[in-house]
């Protein structure tokens, strides 16, 4: 998010290009390192950061042209996974996890809420 990176749909992943927007002549440089824009007319999605060199946050969505500079592998990196430590877990913290989903609010019945992606009101609800 605050690095200068980019999500595109077909250009291989770590490839580096060059963003400018049209009305202003700015331009930055990114990576792609992501998929994406999957909105209809969309080119490119632009981190927060480079889309702030571009003065385009309050805009949201400019014009502007893409440029390879250099073409990327195509491999995602993997992130490198982080031993634990020498720290204990009480067996007791596993059992709060089922418990923590019910409130007195709620009768006792666990409740899982989906987030709105796509057209309606709000998502759905799950009961059990």
């Amino acid at each position: 998010m605050n690095a200068m990176t980019a999500a595109h749909k077909k250009l291989p992943f770590h490839t580096i290009v060059r963003v400018t927007r049209l009305s202003t002549k700015k331009s930055v440089v990114v990576r792609i390192n992501d998929r994406g824009p999957y909105v209809k007319g969309r080119v490119i999605d632009l981190s927060r950061k480079a889309a702030a060199s571009l003065k385009m946050l309050k805009r949201g969505v400019v014009k502007a042209k893409v440029e390879v500079l250099k073409w990327g592998s195509g491999r995602r990196k993997r992130k490198r996974r982080r031993k634990k430590r020498g720290r204990r877990v009480n067996d007791d913290s596993h059992q709060k996890s089922s418990d923590s989903l019910r409130t007195p609010s709620s009768g006792g019945r666990r409740e899982i809420r989906q987030g709105p992606f796509g057209k309606g009101t709000g998502g759905s609800s799950l009961h059990e």
